[in-house]
């Protein structure tokens, strides 16, 4: 029997492997998809690679302001791509060989829970005395009725088109909705945001949102707050997407909407209810300052409870827990996140 199963190799996953078997744990680590998780391959590094085009584009577009002129310029979305690609593999690389420095047996695939004990990956049985599950989110599909589902896209799979949409319609404007607002628009996109609150950035200090909306006004992006999207709908090409707001209906042409309305904790075969497992009104996994969930030796950690953030958060956790001091489980202070969104946001152009 091992000492400890981990079911996601995610920042938070991958991290508590390591320091697991630095404190001698004989530790299994079970991986659906590639190490790294949702900010090593579809969130914090793939957007920061499309941030720093982003940069580099108003730089150029900006050159007049320091005496540089500059002939016809053009942005090659697929070249971007493979750029991305590069340095998240790369990136991923690294995390396997830590793994495998580590001595951390991996097994790739999907795992199922049978009880708090007995994990089984494609008819293999795993035994361990502790159980860490570290499976992230995903986006949440749209809230609205899509007759086209080629039209209406996620945030992984923004990222990865190969050509810019001519009209973007970003539904939600959040953290997320507005990265990609930043750097669609710095790539030639017309872009829209729609947002059901009143405000931008709504889980945020409200100054924040108020500052982006002027700065992505200067963007010309158009942004609508307080509206509630009704469809999407095909009128002919582009599509249209029908909003209501306090002042009527709203309609936003678009070639492409990106639905960025919220993530879901990602538990599809962890069997929660059968072990009992407590989570919260939204499906995230309940856990206390120590990762310890209400059944004993089952810890969860990072984005499955509902702690969405800077993915450190998640190493945080990982190394922190009933192994190690009790500090070590503390997750970034409120300054030091607002820190993190303020740099990320204008390295996107918002100022």
């Amino acid at each position: 029997m091992k000492d400890l199963v981990i079911i996601g190799g995610g920042p938070g996953g991958y991290t508590a492997a390591i320091r697991a078997r630095q404190l001698g744990m004989e530790t299994v680590l079970i991986e659906k998809d590639r190490y790294g998780g949702t900010c090593l391959n579809r969130g914090c590094i793939p957007t920061k690679a499309y941030c720093q085009n982003a940069a580099v584009l108003r730089s150029i577009y900006n050159s007049k302001e320091f005496n540089i002129e500059v002939g016809h310029v053009s942005f090659d979305m697929a070249g971007a791509r493979r750029r991305k690609d590069d340095v998240v593999t790369r990136l991923v690389s690294g995390v396997e060989k830590l793994l495998k420095d580590h001595g951390v047996e991996r097994i790739k695939g999907r795992a199922e829970v049978i009880d708090k004990n007995t994990v089984v990956v494609y008819g293999q049985t795993i035994q361990a005395r502790n159980l860490l599950i570290a499976t992230g989110s995903i986006p949440v599909p749209p809230p609205f009725p899509v007759m086209n589902l080629e039209m209406v896209v996620n945030s992984d799979q923004l990222l990865d088109l190969d050509k810019v949409p001519q009209r973007l319609a970003i539904i939600g404007g959040g953290v997320i909705g507005l990265e990609f607002a930043g750097i669609f628009s710095a790539f030639g996109s017309q872009v829209t945001v729609l947002e059901y609150q009143p405000d931008l950035l709504p889980a945020m200090d409200l100054e924040l949102g108020k500052r982006l909306r002027i700065s992505m006004k200067k963007q010309k992006i158009n942004v609508h707050t307080g509206v509630v999207v009704e469809q999407v709908e095909p009128a002919g090409n582009p599509w249209q997407v029908t909003a209501t707001g306090k002042t009527g209906s709203i309609h936003v042409e678009a070639d492409l909407v990106l639905s960025a309305t919220g993530r879901k904790a990602c538990t599809d075969g962890l069997n929660l209810d059968q072990l009992g497992i407590a989570v919260d009104d939204r499906g995230f996994i309940k856990a206390d300052q120590h990762m310890a969930t209400n059944i004993e030796g089952v810890y969860a950690i990072g984005d499955v409870t509902g702690n969405a953030g800077p993915c450190g958060r998640g190493r945080r956790g990982g190394g922190g827990g009933k192994y190690s001091r009790p500090k070590s489980s503390r997750t970034l202070p409120c300054h030091s996140r607002l820190r993190v969104y303020l740099t990320r946001d204008r390295q996107c152009g918002f100022e």
